[in-house]
């Protein structure tokens, strides 16, 4: 289980390499969908979500994608390592 800030880290990270190539949106949401279950223990969702993303100084609207991917991850199966593609 990561904390909130390793997974802030992390966002951070993949927004940095993602933003040039590829749909940083795309990357928020399969974020979401690979760490829901430790967002989802961490509380309140869409609250947990805005913090990671202002935790990782990214603007605050990929709160609002991180939960997307999370309120999807019960109906999609993440392709192992998928977020070394962003």
């Amino acid at each position: 289980m990561k904390s909130r800030n390793e997974l802030a880290a992390e966002l951070k990270v993949l927004y940095k390499k993602t933003r040039p190539k590829r749909k940083a949106t795309d990357m928020a949401r399969v974020f979401g969908i690979v760490y829901a279950d430790n967002i989802k223990n961490m509380g309140l969702v869409s609250p947990v979500c805005l913090d990671i993303a202002r935790e990782a100084n990214i603007p605050d609207t990929y709160g609002v994608e991180i939960y997307k991917g999370v309120n999807l991850s019960p109906y999609v199966m993440p392709k192992p390592d998928i977020l070394k593609a962003f």
